[in-house]
């Protein structure tokens, strides 16, 4: 408390810029110091401190391509207009536009699959109106989620032929190592409930993501790419994190300590991956092609969504990247009919993706309409 006290008051004075991040590490360094001193002779407790030491490092290191922690951009949040979700929402699916545009920052976090599949914003929906849920799934998963909506499948059922589909879409390469897939279970199951409660209210989940221009090798590619992401996950699980998410600085520390360890002063991860393995990898994902691919498709997500929706109130949740720029789906379905709210599951978490896409933002960068801080319930004017 003390030390985001601190910072919020050098930042609000102006003081030549401070270096947040130098601020927060040199105080993080005088805890750890007294906290060692206090749990000496305690081997459990100085194990866990020493996995929080390695994670808070990982989170500060000064190496080159590292992308730093940004304060700055959560203390801007924090500055601007603010409500409770529940209110929040009441108006804004009150509003006149057509389309509640919901962008998911992060795949890997459940925590964003938990709140918008989950009861209280499921009823939301219903309640206001909606007709249409739109999800970032293929048309081959449509038939599985129309016979969840008619009660022919259970959870389970769901879950199951929800699995078999995938492995017929991309293929029955080896097994991947997925340390958040109990999390990934419970948010189908969690989706299972919603699609079958809104199909009883008379809402229709739709699943428009066509990917059929992407041949096999871009499949595979997508696959090798959610591989490294695993890869990184069990990285972080292996150094005492409880649910770790795929954040930009958890891949460039995951790289960095598996493939440089010049004077060899530290033990690889177990998963470690050689520089060569890496760009081999990187190579064959090919992934700014495959991106460049997704949002290419754009154009024709939105003629399907228009063309189901008809007339009638929409939710969309999909990718925030999808809304973020110019000629997404923010645009493309029309700006006067789409508000556009992006979720993250913390402050942490939105600073990691303000690194990426605001400090760093590019000529077609388009900021949303509001950020949704799940574990905070408050929703934010996007500055």
């Amino acid at each position: 408390m003390y030390c985001e006290k601190r910072i919020w008051e050098n930042f609000k004075n102006g003081e030549n810029k401070m270096d947040f991040k130098k601020i927060a590490g040199r105080i993080a360094q005088q805890a750890s110091s007294v906290a060692k001193q206090a749990l000496k002779g305690n081997p459990e407790i100085q194990e866990r401190l020493e996995q929080a030491e390695y994670l808070a490092k990982a989170a500060l290191t000064d190496e080159p391509g590292k992308i730093d922690f940004s304060l700055e951009e959560v203390f801007r949040l924090e500055a601007q207009p603010q409500a409770d979700a529940e209110d929040f929402y009441k108006t804004a699916l009150a509003d006149k536009k057509q389309y509640l545009f919901f962008g998911d920052t992060n795949h890997t976090d459940t925590t964003l699959h938990h709140f918008f599949f989950g009861e209280e914003n499921a009823r939301r929906l219903v309640e206001a109106g909606v007709k249409h849920v739109f999800v970032e799934y293929q048309p081959e998963y449509q038939d599985i989620f129309d016979e969840c909506a008619a009660g022919k499948i259970d959870e389970e059922g769901f879950i199951k032929k929800m699995q078999k589909r995938s492995q017929e879409i991309y293929g029955t390469a080896e097994k991947i190592d997925n340390p958040i897939a109990k999390d990934m279970l419970e948010s189908h199951k969690i989706m299972a409930r919603a699609i079958r409660y809104w199909a009883e209210n008379g809402v229709k989940t739709h699943c428009p993501d066509d990917r059929s221009s992407f041949s096999k090798k871009d499949l595979n590619a997508l696959r090798d790419t959610y591989k490294l992401f695993y890869q990184a996950l069990r990285f972080a699980k292996d150094k005492g994190t409880d649910k770790p998410v795929v954040t930009q600085r958890l891949m460039v520390s995951y790289i960095f300590n598996s493939t440089v360890r010049k004077d060899g002063s530290a033990k690889k991860p177990q998963n470690a991956i050689s520089t060569e393995e890496l760009k081999k990898m990187g190579e064959k994902a090919n992934a700014l092609n495959i991106m460049k691919k997704r949002m290419d498709d754009d154009k024709k997500l939105a003629k399907t969504i228009a063309r189901l929706a008809g007339d009638e109130k929409s939710a969309i949740l999909f990718g925030a990247g999808h809304g973020d720029r110019q000629n997404g789906l923010g645009d493309l379905l029309g700006k006067e009919k789409v508000l556009r709210v992006n979720l993250h599951s913390s402050p942490e978490m939105y600073a990691e993706r303000g690194d990426i896409l605001m400090r760093r933002k590019g000529a077609d960068y388009r900021a949303p309409d509001y950020v949704h801080i799940v574990n905070r319930n408050k929703v934010y004017k996007a500055g």
